[in-house]
């Protein structure tokens, strides 16, 4: 019995001491006024920030709020400026215009298949004109009627002349297997991209 009197003294001793600790620590958080909470920079709704508590006081919160504004002053916000459109260009009365703004409204309404060259003699040019080694494309825009004939080409890219005629008259003698629409012939227009390079 007298044992268990001494078990039962230290028990209580054990429980009292840890409670005045318990108390001692949070007494002193309690206390502590120079603990100051700090927010650092994040995002505007808050996500992604940091806190950091600071020991230091009034002071401390001064200076960690200073790098703040120092990176709050370093962003710049973008500014729109207002530009006027772009002058749409003449539509060309000659060739199918499609109705919208994507690749496929551009084919117009309908079941459309686009003209396939069916002769075509590859343009040789004299390219005595350019340095060795140098080379480039010819671009033209070509109005293909319902027939298949070239009516109109037009050079949008060349390598200066006398080439870029040499292979203009080549490319006007091609023919074509028209476009159509739901099986009708129709008038086209297409790119035609030649690559040439002296050796």
């Amino acid at each position: 019995m007298h044992r268990n009197r001494r078990d039962l003294w230290g028990v209580w001793l054990s429980a009292g001491t840890h409670a005045l600790v318990i108390v001692a620590v949070v007494l002193l958080a309690v206390k502590a006024p120079h603990a100051v909470r700090v927010k650092l920079p994040g995002s505007a709704n808050g996500k992604h920030t940091l806190l950091t508590y600071s020991i230091g006081g009034q002071k401390s919160a001064a200076a960690s709020a200073a790098p703040k504004k120092a990176a709050e002053a370093k962003v710049k916000i973008p500014t729109i400026a207002k530009v006027a459109p772009a002058p749409v260009p003449e539509a060309k009365p000659e060739t199918e215009k499609g109705s919208g703004s994507s690749g496929v409204s551009a084919l117009g309404s309908g079941n459309v298949r686009i003209a396939i060259v069916k002769v075509f003699p590859r343009p040789a040019p004299d390219l005595s004109s350019l340095p060795k080694g140098k080379g480039g494309n010819v671009i033209m825009d070509a109005v293909i009627d319902a027939h298949g004939v070239i009516t109109k080409l037009t050079l949008e890219q060349g390598l200066g002349d006398p080439i870029d005629q040499q292979v203009m008259a080549t490319v006007r003698g091609w023919s074509f297997d028209p476009a159509t629409r739901d099986g009708q012939p129709i008038a086209s227009e297409q790119e035609i991209v030649l690559h040439y390079e002296r050796g």
